[in-house]
């Protein structure tokens, strides 16, 4: 089995690390971009490890299967841009949503379950239906 390498990314609270320094409010277009870069990773793992990380942590172990060389170099997205926890459970609590995990802030309100939540399952949805989150 060919062996593949991660390329490193560094993120931290809804914005790519320095970014606000070359791109000022830009970086805050779209805060979904951690939601959506969390879950491709998750996805990336799941594709070269052929199981889901039973915790984010996961993906910043060493040598996290035989297919991955290195270690996945992300930095772990712990809080949505306006503090709240991102949570992650394996599988799905809600097979209905279409996803196989669920991967969710709370969003600007803070209230887990409102139209303000950052969720894999709702970027799922745009991307089936063709729009853009306008948040």
């Amino acid at each position: 089995m060919k062996h593949l390498k991660w390329v490193g990314l560094t993120i931290a609270g809804g914005m790519m690390a320095g970014c606000e320094h070359h791109f000022g409010d830009c970086c805050h277009i779209n805060p979904d971009i951690d939601i959506r870069i969390l879950s491709e990773a998750v996805d990336m793992y799941h594709f070269c490890c052929k199981r889901y990380p039973q915790k984010l942590e996961e993906l910043i172990s060493k040598s996290p299967c035989e297919g991955l060389d290195d270690q996945i170099l992300i930095n772990l997205i712990e809080h949505d841009r306006w503090g709240n926890a991102i949570q992650y459970n394996f599988p799905s609590q809600d097979p209905s949503r279409g996803v196989p995990y669920d991967l969710y802030s709370a969003g600007e309100d803070g209230v887990v379950g409102t139209e303000y939540d950052l969720s894999n399952w709702a970027l799922k949805r745009e991307e089936e239906s063709g729009s853009e989150s306008t948040r």
